[in-house]
């Protein structure tokens, strides 16, 4: 036995030796940087405390910390800060530098009362760094799906369609630029019909024009096909319909069918010899989606209605857009065509209201900066002033629609949003 202790103190004293030499080694990598480095005291803290790996004493000290019960409510956020400060990260909270200035700004300014209280209670600091550091996060934004139509503000703020990105560009050459004017020519001359085509088919052919501009490499490819099918679409309802001698809405004017032809078959010659548009024809979705996409467009019904409502906010282009996939969702069948047509209206929905959260926090933001003078004239504030407002008033809305369409955003991203907007609408004098 007493060799036994005499071997374990051995033991210890070597492992306090080799962490005196592991300390007084990092102690002296420290020193050889500040003196060999420009500026080196400012980066000092990014190094890892360590060079290499931790002593083992320490190594185990600090896993049983972290292992410790109740760690989290009592120590946490002093174990993420220590753990930042061991890996040499950047920041100290995981903030943004304006974020880690005001963290050190609040340590700082802290009385004794806060820090004694500490002593007595860990827990309460350890929340009240934990509510900060929430705090001081900068809320996440929501994304747009680079699949779909993509969406952003005009100089005046305005909701607009973005340029359209080379993915979703359609084939440019001299035939496909033939085929496509046909096209094009097919869908003008249908639109002569005027009232002859009803309001349904006549909503859709307003839809297919908006999505086929003069020029070829204008044209966007996931809004093109989604219109050209829902005006296809009506033909496959019609030819149904004629079948029946019962009355069918979906029957339409003989006159104006021939014409209807004309247009899915050009329309289909298009289709097949881009392959922008094929590769989505030849996506196959199973009906189980269906109800997935019909709660979801429940949720986006109300702020779909409001966005109609109030025209000034949104360019006609994305007004037609918004209208054309809610009509999407809701006419198309459970075939997997009918179902991917569904799905892509869905996530450009997604799209259009991500652009317009993002947009009003981007007001929201600038009227609380240096651009706040700046964007008091104008037509730019406007029109953010009444982004700011749309935002506010249907926030309900927008928050359980979020809640689905976004489901990464946090509920702390969404209540950071609406703090930006409420706060912005109180300089705007709302």
């Amino acid at each position: 036995a007493a060799a036994y202790a005499a071997d374990a103190a051995a033991y210890a004293a070597d492992a306090r030796a080799a962490a005196a030499i592991r300390f007084w080694a990092a102690l002296d990598d420290d020193c050889h940087w500040i003196e060999t480095n420009a500026g080196a005291l400012k980066s000092l803290h990014a190094r890892a405390l360590w060079p290499g790996v931790a002593p083992d004493e320490v190594s185990r000290a600090w896993a049983s910390a972290l292992a410790a019960p109740a760690a989290e409510p009592l120590w946490g956020e002093w174990h993420r800060w220590f753990d930042r400060r061991l890996k040499g990260r950047k920041s100290e909270w995981g903030l943004n530098p304006r974020g880690e200035r005001e963290m050190a700004r609040r340590l700082i300014e802290a009385d004794d009362a806060f820090w004694k209280a500490g002593e007595k209670d860990p827990a309460t600091v350890n929340a009240q760094l934990a509510a900060w550091r929430k705090e001081l996060t900068p809320a996440s934004p929501p994304r747009q799906l680079r699949s779909v139509t993509s969406y952003g503000s005009d100089p005046d703020g305005k909701l607009i369609r973005l340029p359209v990105p080379p993915q979703r560009r359609l084939t440019d050459t001299p035939r496909h630029r033939a085929d496509y004017d046909e096209f094009r020519q097919s869908v003008v001359q249908l639109g002569e019909h005027g009232q002859r085509l009803g309001s349904g088919l006549g909503k859709r052919l307003d839809s297919l024009i908006a999505s086929l501009p003069a020029d070829l490499s204008d044209a966007e490819s996931v809004s093109l096909w989604r219109d050209f099918h829902r005006v296809s679409g009506a033909l496959a309802k019609h030819i149904i319909a004629a079948r029946s001698k019962d009355f069918s809405p979906d029957r339409l004017d003989e006159a104006c069918v021939v014409d209807l032809r004309e247009v899915v078959s050009s329309g289909n010659i298009v289709v097949m010899s881009d392959p922008a548009l094929q590769a989505l024809s030849d996506l196959a979705k199973s009906a189980q989606l269906r109800p997935e996409i019909a709660e979801e467009a429940a949720l986006a019904q109300p702020l779909v209605a409001a966005l109609v409502d109030q025209p000034a906010i949104a360019d006609p282009v994305v007004l037609n857009d918004v209208q054309a996939n809610a009509d999407a969702i809701e006419s198309a069948g459970n075939n997997p065509t009918d179902v991917v047509l569904a799905e892509t209206a869905t996530k450009s929905q997604r799209n259009i209201f991500a652009a317009l959260l993002s947009g009003a926090r981007r007001i929201a933001k600038a009227e609380r900066g240096v651009a706040a003078r700046a964007i008091r004239e104008g037509a730019y504030r406007e029109i953010g002033k009444q982004n700011l407002e749309f935002v506010e008033t249907n926030w309900p809305a927008f928050e359980r629609y979020a809640g689905h369409a976004y489901h990464y955003l946090t509920k702390f991203d969404l209540e950071r949003i609406i703090q930006l907007v409420r706060q912005a609408l109180h300089w705007f004098g709302a």
